[in-house]
């Protein structure tokens, strides 16, 4: 995840344990995520039990900021063991969203020589 010209949003570096659903497959992968904006999330997963595919629709689902989030996407890439899945935010549910929203707002505001 290392090619910041292509990139919508800025990223903030994270680490926190969750889990992705495959809707396809109906199954749960632990995953850590490691990177956060306000468009996507950066995740590795260390089960390699079978491929997920770009384009694989998912939910992840993490603590942030105290606030247990469900947070719908689409896997945007796969490189090994790491993730990039682009979120969906329209369709989350708006508690949700709006948490998200509040906390990575802050988080890219905490890295900012000035108030944002």
């Amino acid at each position: 995840m290392n090619a910041p010209s292509r990139r919508k949003f800025p990223r903030v570096p994270f680490e926190q344990a969750g889990s992705m659903h495959i809707h396809r497959t109906r199954r749960d992968l632990p995953v850590v995520v490691r990177e956060v904006s306000p468009g996507g999330l950066g995740l590795v997963c260390e089960e390699s039990n079978g491929p997920v595919a770009p384009d694989a629709q998912v939910t992840v689902q993490f603590v942030a900021g105290g606030v247990e989030l469900e947070l719908p996407g689409r896997v945007a890439w796969r490189r090994d063991d790491a993730f990039g899945v682009q979120l969906r935010l329209e369709i989350a549910p708006q508690r949700h969203r709006r948490a998200y929203a509040r906390w990575v707002v802050d988080l890219l505001c905490a890295g900012e020589p000035r108030p944002c």
